[in-house]
């Protein structure tokens, strides 16, 4: 007789193609084609600052963005629908922020400042392992859909980052965060509107000096080594 496809065994062949990759995958927690700047520095946060993702698979890749996009982070889509622990989640950075001449103000990100946003990305990474797959495609809709949400869930993420720095009493997060957005600015300089939007959805290095101050952040007794 005729095979029937219903939404049933299309959602299960998805599931099994997706479990395939996780098996046949040749995993490192630190893999992927990234920069090994940036697998570096992940590699040194995850083992200081945020030991709650040392189950998770992480995998820093290549990411040729134009313009002056640097950053980003999400479960990888082939394994989105697999329960947290079994997700591959990556970071995706543009190896053009190595490379001065690439870039709009030829200055290379600085390493504190790497630190910053990377904690960020990874704090991001860390709300996705606490999502099912529904919770996942629901924050995606809202995030892409509700302009006031996205900067409200950024400034959130970048408190979580300077709380990460605060609770293993280090100013490197913050200080960090503040020379990411300084360094990011001067790439914006001759993209106003760019500018402005960086300035609205994530925090500006005077909100942050103004979280530290309110918050007592004066001491620097951790050193987080990394590249």
């Amino acid at each position: 007789g005729e095979i029937q496809i219903t939404k049933h065994t299309m959602l299960s062949a998805v599931v099994l193609v997706a479990l395939i990759v996780q098996i046949t995958a040749q995993w490192t927690i630190y893999g992927g084609n990234g920069p090994p700047e940036a697998k570096e520095t992940v590699e040194a946060i995850v083992n200081v600052l945020l030991p709650q993702l040392k189950p998770y698979k992480i995998e820093v890749v290549e990411w040729n963005a134009k313009g002056s996009y640097f950053l980003k982070s999400a479960p990888k889509l082939s394994t989105a629908v697999l329960p947290a622990k079994h997700r591959i989640y990556e970071v995706y950075c543009n190896p053009k922020i190595f490379n001065a001449s690439q870039l709009a103000w030829p200055h290379v990100v600085p390493h504190e400042a790497l630190l910053g946003i990377l904690t960020h990305e990874l704090n991001h990474i860390h709300d996705y392992t606490q999502m099912s797959t529904v919770q996942l495609a629901a924050f995606a809709t809202k995030y892409a859909s509700n302009y006031k949400y996205l900067v409200k869930y950024e400034h959130e993420t970048d408190m979580h980052a300077l709380e990460d720095g605060l609770k293993y009493n280090t100013t490197e997060i913050g200080q960090g965060l503040i020379e990411y957005r300084e360094w990011i600015y001067k790439q914006l300089e001759h993209d106003p509107k760019g500018l402005a939007k960086k300035k609205v959805e994530y925090m500006t290095p005077k909100q942050i000096k103004a979280w530290m101050v309110a918050h007592h952040q004066q001491t620097n007794n951790v050193t987080i080594h990394y590249y």
